[in-house]
């Protein structure tokens, strides 16, 4: 039997973090390391979604059911969805997945959506560190 080869992941490095980032609001930006360094937070994941509206709530747990610590979906600011009806669909999908998150007995403050003001990667890093720093008071 053939075995594949497995992306190797560090066990040690706490809390993982998986970052839905919206494409047109808060991580519209060329390079991603300089928000968030990966010496900083060598934890997180950024994945870019063409829309919040696009994250269904199965994505979400599914980031959970692979270990992750905590979800943070970053979406556009409120009434400036590239889509119009993004910013509705997010949360609608956001409050689902919360009931579910609670159901399962996940603390609920280990899923976000944050909605940070476009093209200020100050402020993106600023939502990304308070989301660490609350995940390792939980632990």
């Amino acid at each position: 039997m053939k075995t594949r080869d497995k992306k190797k992941v560090r066990k040690d490095v706490r809390p993982k973090v998986v970052v839905f980032a919206c494409n047109w609001g808060a991580f519209n930006q060329e390079d991603y390391g300089e928000i968030v360094p990966p010496q900083s937070h060598p934890g997180i994941n950024l994945i870019r979604i063409m829309c919040s509206g696009r994250l269904s709530p199965a994505l979400i747990l599914r980031a959970f059911e692979l270990g992750a610590d905590g979800v943070l979906s970053l979406s556009c600011p409120e009434g400036e969805c590239h889509y119009s009806f993004g910013e509705e669909v997010a949360n609608s999908n956001f409050a689902v997945a919360n009931r579910i998150v609670r159901i399962l007995g996940i603390d609920e403050r280990r899923f976000r959506i944050e909605r940070p003001t476009k093209f200020d990667p100050e402020g993106v890093k600023q939502v990304i560190d308070s989301f660490v720093r609350e995940l390792k008071n939980l632990d």
